[in-house]
């Protein structure tokens, strides 16, 4: 009786523990939630899922904080694609993804960077995250430059009445301008209303990009002439006459540089002088 009680017991012990660990989420099922509920944009669901207190990278972050950017990956379409799990154990599940944006699909940078996650797992809770991106140096060359662009376009069209919650809007009306156009609207708004300023052979020289098209010139903070300015086939140039001269843009608009005859160098915008502790 005895023996039949302790077989029994251990047949009882066994289904109790078969049907605990068989209730317990995994990590890989953790995981697959979260995503689930970043791509529904599920506020309650990724709260459940998180802990009070998550490293990110190494940084410890507030649930809070996480959840309240919902709304802002919501406005710009944010999503985790193509999710694959790569490893997992008990309390830590690795796995890949692409984060696109609604962007990506009018940008045609679909799928561009491929982003690697490891969650840390207690008790069912998510309490680290490490994120490593990976993307190649040609295809972040091109993505930084097409949504350069972008920013240029939105930030120089509307401005201070810029709103996330338009941004869907603002992107049908990039999408709406024919893509060999898109480069000489960035450039227009990189230069309208700006100053650069450089030395050629000692004296200094200032080149005024007005919003009406006109170039104002400066020797030594002297006014010298009123030319224009004007922006073709992606190209930035000053108009003298017959005279063009060409200005080729570096650094998304922190400098011009010139190879031309009449004024070859390199000028630097307010912005930057600015930093300098110089306020041309």
């Amino acid at each position: 009786m005895k023996t039949n009680f302790i077989i029994n017991y251990a047949i009882y012990a066994y289904i109790f523990a078969f049907l605990f660990t068989s209730c317990k989420p995994s990590t890989e099922n953790i995981a697959d939630k979260y995503i689930k509920a970043l791509n529904s944009y599920d506020i309650g669901v990724k709260a459940n899922l998180l802990s009070d207190t998550i490293i990110f990278d190494s940084i410890p972050i507030t649930k809070s904080s996480i959840l309240f950017y919902t709304d802002t990956a919501k406005y710009i379409g944010l999503k985790y694609d193509n999710f694959k799990i790569i490893s997992s154990n008990d309390s830590i599940v690795q796995f890949s993804c692409n984060v696109n944006q609604y962007a990506d699909s009018i940008l045609k940078t679909l799928n561009y960077s491929q982003s690697n996650y490891t969650y840390k797992i207690k008790q069912g809770k998510i309490i680290g995250i490490n994120c490593h991106f990976i993307l190649d140096s040609a295809k972040r060359a091109i993505l930084n430059s097409k949504y350069d662009m972008l920013n240029l376009f939105t930030s120089n069209k509307y401005g201070d009445d810029f709103e996330l919650k338009n941004f869907k809007k603002y992107l049908n009306e990039y999408a709406a301008i024919p893509e060999k156009e898109r480069k000489d609207i960035a450039i227009q708004a990189i230069v309208s209303g700006k100053t650069f300023t450089g030395r050629i052979d000692g004296i200094m020289m200032s080149f005024k990009f007005r919003k009406d098209g006109k170039l104002e010139l400066y020797f030594n903070y002297f006014p010298q002439t009123v030319d224009e300015w004007e922006v073709s086939d992606g190209k930035l140039y000053l108009v003298s006459g017959i005279y063009k001269e060409e200005f080729i843009i570096e650094n998304n608009g922190t400098s011009l540089y010139s190879n031309g005859i009449m004024f070859k160098g390199r000028y630097y915008s307010s912005k930057y002088w600015k930093a300098k502790g110089f306020d041309f």
